[in-house]
This record gives structure tokens, sequence and C-alpha cells, in this order.
């Protein structure tokens, strides 16, 4: 089987012999630049912070000269081996991402652990239109997974709209209405940021709801595809704290790695100090070349 270093050596070799694939005279030194041989030395082991930066890198300059082949009207079969090398880097990418347990289902205790770029915004998990995530399995019991985001200057760079959620967790109360619904909330870090994972579970099938777009995308999935809803309507409640008390919203501490779920107010981090919501901003940011707006 190839590994995912022996995918990007591949990846750079052929960026790097112009045998390879003959560019067009029109593609920018930008794109060729990013795509150039990016493999470490021989005697170098990636650690998987190094193997996800450089197969950004790697994708996003692919990508580039993509754009740059379609533009210029240059035949199908150098955009097919652009467009299979962009696969193989995509493979890599996906494979050097962390698996994060976001939460654990309150009804059966299976954890919830998914593949989530946790390293920085620029990568392509973060992509709202058109998000490279891998195809992670779920407890049967879990409804939908959304989140919020306190981002911290300096904001990364990047050429794609991330969408992060909120500055502040929150629950949907129109998910909270359906009969059953228990919600888990737990701090997931994002590079500089501070992010949060809210899940949602169900004690059986629920069925003609519309749920929510996941995290940082612009839809979710169903069965046989996938549907999203208008986020901009959605009506959130960031007072979490009678939810909690109600038993219907548990908790992970921070660095708790056996996913306990608490349901106290005291001590609780995802609360303010007066045990209202915490403070910032309660509109879905957007990122985009390094602005928030």
């Amino acid at each position: 089987m190839t590994s995912d270093r022996d995918l990007l050596a591949s990846i750079d070799h052929m960026l790097a012999h112009p045998d390879a694939i003959t560019l067009p005279s029109t593609t920018s030194n930008d794109a060729r630049a990013a795509a150039s041989p990016l493999r470490a030395p021989e005697e170098h082991v990636d650690t998987p912070r190094e193997a996800r930066d450089r197969a950004v890198r790697v994708r996003g300059g692919l990508r580039q000269m993509l754009d740059e082949l379609i533009e210029s009207n240059d035949d199908d079969e150098r955009q097919m081996e652009l467009l299979n090398a962009i696969e193989d880097a995509t493979e890599a990418y996906l494979a050097a991402l962390p698996r994060v347990e976001i939460a654990r289902s309150p009804f059966t205790g299976d954890i919830v652990a998914l593949a989530i770029d946790t390293y920085g915004l620029d990568g392509p998990w973060w992509k709202y239109e058109g998000v490279v995530r891998a195809l992670d399995a779920r407890p049967a019991t879990m409804l939908a997974f959304t989140g919020a985001m306190r981002l911290t200057a300096p904001i990364e760079r990047f050429t794609h709209l991330a969408k992060v959620g909120p500055g502040v967790p929150y629950v949907l109360p129109r998910l909270m209405a359906i009969d059953g619904v228990r919600a888990v909330v737990r701090a997931v870090t994002v590079g500089a940021h501070l992010g949060w994972a809210i899940s949602y579970f169900a004690p059986a099938p629920v069925s003609g709801v519309r749920l929510v777009n996941d995290w940082g995308a612009d839809h979710y999935a169903i069965d046989g595809g996938w549907d999203t809803v208008a986020e901009s309507t959605e009506e959130r409640d960031f007072d979490l704290a009678p939810w909690i008390r109600s038993g219907r919203l548990a908790w992970i501490a921070p660095g708790d790695g056996a996913l306990a779920l608490r349901s106290e107010v005291e001590g609780c981090p995802f609360l303010g100090p007066d045990g209202g919501p915490l403070e910032g901003t309660r509109e879905v940011q957007r990122v985009e070349e390094g602005e928030v707006f």
C-alpha cells in the first residue's frame, strides 16, 4: 500500500519535472512556488503537523495550477493529471488530521471521535463551501454536530471562506425541542483559537425534522445525500445554565480524557462568572484573508 508520504513524494516529483505536466506559460510564479517540491529530506520523519502543513501547501498549489489551466482552456489530459494529484494530496491531508474526541453519547456511552483540523483554519477542513472531510462513523444516537469559536489574533491568512460560528457556545432550541434530545459541549482548540463542539443526541431515530449544518460546513449528511439549513435564521440560546440544570445539556471538562458527562452548573467553564453566558459575539463569524467579518 502506498504511504501518505510516498503520495506526496510522487506529487512533488511530478511537479518538479516539466515532462510530467507541461504547464502553460501563463501559470503564475505563485502557483508554481506553492506546489514546488515540498518533500522533507529522506532522513526526516514528518510530525503530523508537518505532514498536514505540507499537504495543505501542495494541495493549494495544485488547485491554483488547475484553475489557471482551466482558465487558459488547456487540454483535458493535463487537467486530469492535476485532479489525480489533488486527490492524492487530499488523502494525505486527511490522514494527517488528529481524531478528536468531541463527545460521549448520553444514551449509549459511545465516544464520538472525528478527524478535525485542529492545527488552524487555513486547512480545507474549514473551507465553508467545499469542505474536505473524512467520512467518519458516528454513533446511531448522534443527530448533529455544530460549534462556536473564540478567535484570537493574529488571524491566519487564507483564500477560502471559513464560518466558525458565534464567539460563545450555544444550543439550538428547535433541536432541543425534539422529544428526548440532549446535547453535549466540549472545548476544542483550533490553532490559537478556542472552539466549542456542540453535539446533539436522540434516544431513537428522528425523521421529518431538518437538522443543522455541520460545524464550519454549508451542509449536513442525510441518507443518500445531503441537506442544508439557513444559518442566518437560526435561533440560538447562549444561556446554557438552565439547560444544564434541566439535565438536557451535559459538558465535558477541559483535559478530561475519560470524557465524563457533567451536569452541574458550579465550575462549568462554559458559563460566565455569574453563571450567565460567556462574553463574546453572538453573530456567526466569517474569516477570510486574515479578516473577520
